[in-house]
């Protein structure tokens, strides 16, 4: 297949068990010969579901939706805990058989509602001093790892099996469903680890419109990847749009500022600094920014933060 010329939006996929999130960048730079792509909310290999891929120039707005809340499916085994939290940890104390009402789990889970503060697994992705806090575990070195604030919106039991909860989970960027699970099982008493995990929804993009990894390959046989794509005109919805002309989209290829007068569509209030997208008169984004002071504090012009068009 030859190079594609442009390809700049987003592309969902369905990760399979066993794959690391960036097995999928791998592969889909390598099968699309795309030379910019990336991921937002990495996912475990023992995790499935929905991974966003930001190819192009939408690599440059990963930022701003890496924050997003998430909705995960998942399954808690109740029986020990393990030292990762999942089922490939060493087991914490001897496997026990456990039968729980579905009327204590019910009364337990409001508990869990709302913001707390987490202890990130000690395997994990999390970083202190600059490494990934799984090397100091596999290494045996000690480390003092910080709780951190999270928000859990809305945890549901979906399922009671024998041994097994079977939850639905929508929560803050940052939240570790192996370190909830863990907490379910220390709170009745008997230890749990997450033995399943599916992620159905990543802010408002929805694993019903994902494509598994193996659809992947087909499109790129029948050249059909630029229909699959959300362009980067569809992200971002929630942000204000501003219109400028042939003039303006000059200033913005350069980094300049634009004066309000120069911006068309609903500006917000200065003082919200909050960020706009600069649109052509064509709809095509040019750039996202936010409006700032001028140098004289006479008033506030558009300041382009990230520029998504070639000079």
């Amino acid at each position: 297949m030859e190079r594609l010329a442009v390809v700049n939006g987003v592309l969902l996929v369905d990760k399979p068990l066993g794959f690391t999130s960036h097995d999928v960048v791998a592969y889909t730079r390598r099968l699309f010969q795309i030379k910019k792509v990336g991921h937002l909310g990495t996912l475990d290999p023992l995790a499935t579901g929905l991974l966003v891929l930001c190819l192009g120039k939408a690599t440059r707005l990963a930022k701003f939706m890496s924050g997003w809340d998430k909705v995960y499916t998942g399954i808690v085994r109740l029986s020990h805990s393990t030292t990762t939290y999942d089922l490939e940890g060493e087991p914490l104390g001897k496997p026990t058989d456990v039968r729980v009402q579905k009327e204590k789990i019910i009364s337990l889970l409001p508990g869990f509602h709302g913001r707390i503060r987490q202890l990130p697994p000690k395997f994990s992705a999390k970083k202190v001093r600059g490494k990934p806090i799984h090397r100091y575990a596999r290494q045996g070195i000690p480390v003092q790892v910080e709780a951190v604030e999270i928000e859990i919106y809305d945890i549901k039991l979906l399922n009671l099996l024998p041994n097994q909860l079977w939850l639905r989970v929508s929560c803050s960027a940052g939240t570790y469903l192996r370190s909830l699970a863990h907490d379910i099982g220390q709170a009745l008493g008997c230890g749990g680890y997450l033995s399943y995990l599916r992620r159905v929804r990543f802010g408002s993009f929805s694993l019903a419109d994902a494509l598994p990894m193996d659809q992947l390959f087909r499109i790129c046989q029948k050249d059909k990847l630029e229909e699959k794509i959300i362009p980067v005109e569809a992200l971002l919805p929630e942000l204000p749009a501003l219109i400028v002309d042939s003039q303006g989209r000059r200033k913005l290829l350069h980094g300049m500022r634009l004066s309000r007068g120069e911006c068309q569509g609903k500006i917000p209030i200065p003082a919200e600094k909050d960020y706009c997208k600069a649109l052509d008169q064509q709809g095509k984004l040019l750039a996202l920014g936010r409006f700032v002071q001028t140098d004289d504090s006479s008033g506030e012009e558009f300041q382009p933060e990230v520029v998504l068009v070639d000079r």
